[in-house]
């Protein structure tokens, strides 16, 4: 009888602290990336337990976004509970480097968002934003063209009472419309 051979392969265990050494290096502290269209800062920071975990800062203050180690991504928000954002298996799903997204649109033209109708102080506006890198837009009935988001910033500041930029997508789970 034929004697059949079995090479037992193993794969080798990561030990914690490689693990932590590659979760550490995941992003740049201070880049810049773009998040499922919204513009966000990778910060690590260590909690009062003494882990680390990287944040996803964005323009809003009270939200930020936590990776964690399995590169799963949760929702922070100052006045409610922390959630995780389902719509993604991993953190890498919908990220990019802001540069590289900016390169992207530069040389194929943005992708831009269907439109999105808003009444802000009783003044009627459409704004619209990249879903690659996250520039958004805004225009009044009683302008011919649009306003872009950050280089017009101060302009649409006063023009929607401070309403863009805003957050969209699966972040804020309200179907790309504002709460």
């Amino acid at each position: 009888m034929p004697q059949i051979i079995m090479d037992a392969i193993t794969t080798p265990k990561k030990s914690s602290s490689e693990f932590n050494n590659e979760y550490e290096n995941l992003f740049v502290v201070g880049g810049h990336y773009v998040f499922d269209g919204n513009r966000v800062i990778a910060r690590f920071r260590i909690g009062r337990n003494g882990v680390g975990r990287w944040r996803l800062e964005t323009i809003d203050p009270t939200l930020s976004l936590v990776v964690t180690p399995d590169l799963r991504v949760r929702k922070y928000r100052r006045t409610k509970p922390v959630r995780i954002i389902r719509a993604f298996d991993a953190v890498f799903d919908a990220l990019k480097p802001l540069d590289e997204a900016l390169c992207i649109c530069a040389q194929h033209g943005h992708a831009w968002s269907p439109l999105q109708f808003d009444a802000g102080q009783n003044v009627p506006y459409v704004w619209r934003w990249c879903v690659l890198c996250g520039v958004e837009e805004v225009q009044h009935p009683d302008s011919r063209g649009w306003l872009t988001w950050p280089d017009d910033d101060a302009e649409i500041a006063i023009r929607t009472a401070g309403a863009l930029p805003t957050l969209h997508g699966p972040v804020l789970s309200t179907g790309g419309q504002r709460p």
